[in-house]
């Protein structure tokens, strides 16, 4: 559930977990120190790049570069898991992970073995807001490539022996669930902060939907969300004009249709600090994540609250990081993170400690938050942070992949390439006085939610006095 805005550093924030994927580029926090920071709104130029929108509703876009002899072919549906019908929770991954194992021509098998003889193979990935399908490989091989590619997508064979093996795997992947606690924390905060909206469901989904899920489920997915009109067709690398016109006709042949007026109901509203603390014995060690509802994307305070998070927990120099890893010695890792999606992502303070320390580590991360929230920023703390930014940036878009998939993003959620283009001089205008207004204007450290998962008779008594606490199994979340 969290995964963006602290990692991926160009377009949903500093992001992580994008299978395609990483669309941004990855900096781990022991390498900030190593982001240059003299980037100038002059020191680089995104590669040129050529927006076309067919009859059918399709954005193509095209970015021509014959720097290596590689080709590479991807496309975003703008669907993801939040599309998934009630009871019919992770029908998006799933049906992802079957497209591409068979068209009507090709059985996986063929399919495999062709892209494997290429060198290649298929990459995606489902996120809440989008399913993303790519494939690349040598520049020779582009009419190939191709081919398999467009067949793929718009000729889905959903075969029902692939469907069955890939639920297998889906299930085989939910058991493990318990060896994973930081991912199972993130999903069950998800859970606890949504309710009932569709940012609740994990992508990959719950059993007892995913053992409902059949191939008819799968054809009507997909007439629901891979239409030509829902969609943006990226093509990158080597290719000739004669290649790109054989692509629009292609495509072009794919018919729109209608698309459905996209809604989400509101999270539920809730008041003070509220406390799960999922109870599950064998633990030895805490997952611990602080959050409220964050931003959605198109937010105008967008880039003044990832100057914000940087500060607070988007780097290893952070507040979080100095006082409760650094100065008290609490955890090996603290950090904050936005998810700005279609609709308001969670804001989100993740960390981990020993059972015996759970309470102070909570408070102290409270702390450090609240006087966050009351004092603000200092005009240095801002500068850094921008320098940060500005530095890593060119790495983000410095392929003609990693610009494509970004522009891709663009479309996703209504923002224009202004937001590339001009990256640089609109984090230069940022000032303190903009990131302190942006602080006060959506956070709120006295209404949270917390998920604590630990060994309950560790850690509950240190937590009784924090919050409005309730226990659950750590079978009952899922």
């Amino acid at each position: 559930m969290i995964h963006k805005f602290s990692i991926i550093l160009v377009l949903l924030g500093v992001m992580v977990n994008v299978a395609c994927s990483s669309p941004e580029v990855v900096l781990p926090p022991e390498k900030v120190s190593s982001v240059p920071n003299n980037v100038s709104a002059t020191s680089f130029r995104l590669h040129d790049y050529k927006v076309e929108e067919l009859e059918n509703g399709l954005q193509v876009i095209f970015i021509e570069d014959h720097t290596l002899p590689s080709i590479s072919y991807g496309i975003l549906i703008k669907d993801g898991s939040a599309s998934d019908p009630m009871a019919k929770s992770g029908l998006a991954q799933l049906m992802s992970q079957v497209l591409v194992k068979g068209s009507i021509k090709m059985s996986a098998a063929e399919i495999a073995d062709s892209l494997g003889q290429l060198g290649t193979e298929f990459q995606r990935d489902v996120s809440q807001d989008y399913m993303w399908f790519q494939v690349n490989g040598l520049s020779q091989h582009s009419i190939a490539l191709f081919t398999i590619f467009s067949d793929v997508v718009l000729h889905p064979r959903f075969d029902k022996r692939e469907l069955e093996r890939e639920k297998n795997n889906i299930l085989a992947a939910i058991k493990q669930r318990p060896d994973h606690p930081d991912q199972f924390a993130s999903d069950a905060f998800g859970a606890y902060l949504y309710g009932s909206h569709p940012y609740a469901r994990p992508v990959s989904g719950l059993v007892s939907d995913i053992n409902s899920i059949s191939r008819t489920d799968l054809f009507r997915a997909y007439k629901h969300n891979v239409k030509p009109n829902n969609a943006v067709l990226v093509v990158t690398g080597d290719f000739t004009k004669g290649l790109s016109e054989s692509i629009k006709n292609k495509f072009g042949e794919w018919n729109k249709q209608d698309l459905s007026q996209k809604a989400f109901p509101v999270p539920p509203p809730f008041k003070g600090v509220n406390i799960r603390l999922i109870d599950k014995p064998d633990l030895t060690q805490s997952q611990i994540i602080i959050g409220n509802f964050g931003i959605k994307r198109s937010d105008p305070d967008y880039l003044r609250l990832r100057v914000a998070n940087i500060i607070l927990g988007g780097n290893f120099s952070s507040r979080l990081m100095e006082r409760v890893r650094v100065n008290l010695g609490l955890t090996y890792g603290i950090s904050s993170n936005f998810e700005a999606e279609l609709d308001r992502g969670p804001f989100a303070i993740s960390t981990f400690t020993k059972n015996n320390s759970v309470g102070s580590t909570i408070t102290e991360s409270l702390n450090v938050f609240r006087k966050f929230y009351t004092e603000g920023v200092s005009k240095k703390e801002v500068e850094d942070a921008k320098n940060f930014l500005m530095g890593a940036f060119p790495r983000a878009i410095e392929t003609p992949e990693r610009l494509a998939f970004n522009l891709s993003l663009l479309r996703l959620y209504g923002i224009d390439d202004d937001y590339l283009k001009n990256f640089v001089s609109h984090v230069e205008s940022i000032t303190a006085e903009d990131v302190n207004l942006a602080i006060k204007q959506h956070l709120d450290p006295e209404d949270l939610k917390i998920v604590v998962l630990s060994k309950a008779s560790d850690s509950l008594e240190q937590i009784r006095t924090l919050g409005l606490l309730e226990v659950k199994s750590f079978n009952e979340i899922f």
